[in-house]
């Protein structure tokens, strides 16, 4: 089994989609969690969390756009699942009513903590305390670095995109998740932070 990095992971995950969810913008909320430890840079095979969705084209796309950032930070993709590096992505977006104001809710998308149980598709999950009207676009994206040899994690992320006033097309999202997931690599551990990108729909 797979070794986690936190078991505080999937709480930090359900806080910082809530924060998310309050925002009218298309920001993106990026949390990552890592050992402060430097990533020697090798190869890595790229692998959705959802093993039924490796030979889809939804996912062929998706992995490209992530392979290239990967590619960018000098982790190059490699074709053989014996490659230093796993990464396993998941993909899950979907709609979901917009929460009232200044009122607790809860909120999630799928499931599990990072590295595991997502996939490509979405869920809808209804705040507690109703909604103040119409609908949120949300999309996740999640990936996990993995040192093949020991099966131990190494780096995990997770970044949610949301808004209210329609859908990006899925490549402009996906490109907006993967440079704010990536960005200043390996990033804070443990913390939320919100990145501006104004990445218009195409």
């Amino acid at each position: 089994m797979i070794r986690s990095i936190s078991r505080l992971t999937a709480l930090g995950l359900l806080a910082f989609v809530a924060a998310c969810a309050s925002s009218n913008s298309r920001d993106t909320e990026v949390s990552r969690f890592h050992l402060d430890k430097p990533i020697a840079k090798q190869p890595v095979y790229l692998k959705p969390a959802d093993g039924t969705k490796a030979d889809s084209l939804e996912y062929g796309q998706y992995a490209s756009i992530v392979s290239a950032e990967l590619a960018a930070l000098g982790f190059p993709q490699a074709q053989s699942p014996d490659a230093p590096l796993t990464a396993t992505l998941g993909i899950q977006r979907g709609l979901q009513p917009v929460p009232p104001k200044r009122s607790p809710f809860s909120i999630g998308i799928g499931g599990g903590s990072f590295g595991g149980n997502v996939g490509v598709g979405g869920s809808v999950n209804v705040p507690v305390g109703g909604s103040a009207g119409g609908q949120m676009y949300v999309t996740q994206l999640a990936v996990t670095l993995i040192a093949t040899d020991e099966n131990a994690v190494k780096w995990e992320g997770t970044a949610v995109r949301t808004g209210e006033s329609g859908p990006e097309s899925p490549t402009a999202t996906m490109q907006a998740l993967a440079r704010a997931l990536f960005q200043d690599f390996p990033g804070p551990s443990g913390k939320t932070v919100k990145v501006a990108d104004p990445v218009a729909a195409e």
